[in-house]
């Protein structure tokens, strides 16, 4: 009987044209390249670009939690760690209940990225996007929905690791653990392979060829 393969990426499994030399088609990245490999198996694939993990798994527990796949990928968690002057609780809060709902839209984008994300602000004050309680508990929200599968996890990575940076590389470190932590998950070790080889796109966040090459040789080694 055919493999089932269910894989959930944030835009890190997208394709990206417009990053000069770093620049990716569909077919170069890694959920085709391994689909291309296992052309016997049955695949599904959700992606969100910027989707925390809770979106993306709540996606697959909300429609496709009776499929039971073989294998599960996923890859996410740098929109999770990503530091914003708000956490996503106090977002939504601020926008659902506050006057900041009633503004236009130019002045709504002007408020996310001029406080949100300000580098400035966030000397301020420093929260992941997502807490790592929430994380831990959608982690295994999905684990017990996808248990009869086995589930890969790629290695949260960031390509800047320059000092102001410092905040998204704590993060990452944190989520990474909790990965580790987890029995159920496999954890696809990434990161080291991606700085050795250059596989890292000149945005820090998204992959070259090298790296989406590097994604998909990793899982397929592993199975």
């Amino acid at each position: 009987m055919a493999k089932k393969i269910l894989i959930l990426t944030d835009s890190i499994g997208n394709p990206q044209p417009y990053l000069g030399d770093d620049s990716t088609s569909l077919e170069q990245t890694f959920p085709f390249l391994i689909k291309k490999d296992l052309v016997d198996a049955v695949f599904h694939q959700i992606t969100f670009g910027h989707a925390m993990s809770s979106h993306l798994m709540n996606e697959a527990r909300g429609y496709i939690g009776t499929w039971k796949p073989d294998y599960v990928i996923i890859c996410s968690g740098i929109n999770d760690a990503t530091p914003t002057f708000f956490s996503e609780k106090e977002k939504n809060f601020l926008f659902k209940y506050t006057l900041v709902n009633k503004f236009g839209e130019s002045l709504k984008h002007f408020i996310k990225t001029k406080l949100f994300y300000n580098e400035k602000m966030l000397w301020i004050r420093s929260r992941s996007r997502e807490n790592d309680k929430n994380f831990s508990i959608n982690l295994k929200k999905f684990i017990h929905s996808f248990r009869f599968s086995k589930i890969f996890w790629y290695e949260i990575f960031f390509g800047n690791e320059r000092e102001e940076k410092k905040d998204m590389l704590k993060n990452i470190n944190h989520f990474n653990q909790i990965l580790f932590n987890q029995e159920n998950i496999n954890v696809i070790k990434v990161k080291n392979k991606l700085n050795d080889n250059s596989g890292i796109a000149k945005d820090h966040i998204h992959l070259n060829l090298i790296g989406h090459n590097i994604f998909a040789k990793s899982f397929l080694e592993l199975i």
